[in-house]
């Protein structure tokens, strides 16, 4: 029931049902290079972090409901952050959770040809790590 959900009143654009909640995404965010090279799964999260947000109520902070559990979920994350569309701030090991915030870095990207090239050049790093994996690990042991 509704009185036992703790989250901010429903804005105008929201349902007041309990299983209605709308996520507004512009047409010039949609029609933008960047939002254009997105892959489904980073589409979708960034949805997911859309839907999650409420504001003033959560200090215009998303925390991280998205755990990057899996390596496509953090590469993805990753993706988003690097077109421009969210910002990270890490969490740490006492459990505080990494807290996401939405940018407009997005529209900085004019055209589809920039747009390719930063996620070609994100994807090579994502795959100069996994192929790194043990090389990163040992290098931050020995910090």
């Amino acid at each position: 029931s509704r009185k036992n959900n703790k989250r901010e009143p429903p804005q105008k654009w929201e349902s007041t049902s309990d299983h209605e909640r709308f996520v507004r995404i512009f047409e010039s965010m949609m029609e933008s290079p960047a939002f254009k090279v997105l892959s489904p799964v980073a589409t979708r999260i960034y949805l997911i972090l859309k839907n999650e947000y409420r504001g003033n109520f959560t200090m215009n902070n998303i925390s991280a409901l998205i755990q990057p559990w899996s390596s496509t979920v953090s590469a993805e994350l990753r993706l988003l952050e690097a077109l421009g569309f969210i910002v990270r701030e890490p969490g740490n090991l006492m459990r505080e959770p990494t807290v996401y915030h939405f940018s407009d870095k997005w529209k900085d990207i004019k055209d589809i040809e920039t747009a390719g090239k930063i996620k070609k050049e994100h994807r090579e790093k994502i795959n100069w790590e996994k192929n790194n994996r043990k090389e990163l690990a040992q290098a931050y042991d020995d910090m």
